[in-house]
């Protein structure tokens, strides 16, 4: 049981972390309100997982897939483009979100 709550715990501070973040840049950037749905979503998807909604899970299992494929295209894209632009940055930001994506997936499989 302690094994559960500590992964569980992991992750839903992780999506709480993402919404915040991601309203943070959505109400700073007026014109993107794509920042602001992913961050109502990551903390919804938080708050179900605290509560431990079955549907929760299998939605944020469905928006973790989504987003890794995402997140791989972006790498192919990044190195394809020879680093231009962001460069290694690039890299940098999106091998940590493709992890927490197979670990989120692996964590609510499990559970």
């Amino acid at each position: 049981m302690a094994k559960k709550f500590n992964d569980i715990t992991l992750l839903i501070i992780s999506y709480f972390v993402i919404g915040l973040f991601n309203i943070f840049v959505g109400v700073s950037d007026k014109s993107n309100i794509l920042f602001l749905i992913i961050g109502l979503v990551c903390i919804i998807l938080a708050f179900g997982l605290y509560k431990l909604w079955n549907w929760i899970r299998v939605t944020a299992i469905v928006i973790s897939l989504f987003f890794i494929a995402i997140y791989v295209l972006l790498i192919i894209g990044t190195i394809m483009n020879k680093f231009e632009g962001w460069g290694g940055l690039g890299l940098l930001f999106n091998f940590p979100i493709l992890a927490l994506g197979l670990y989120a997936i692996d964590i609510l499989m499990r559970t």
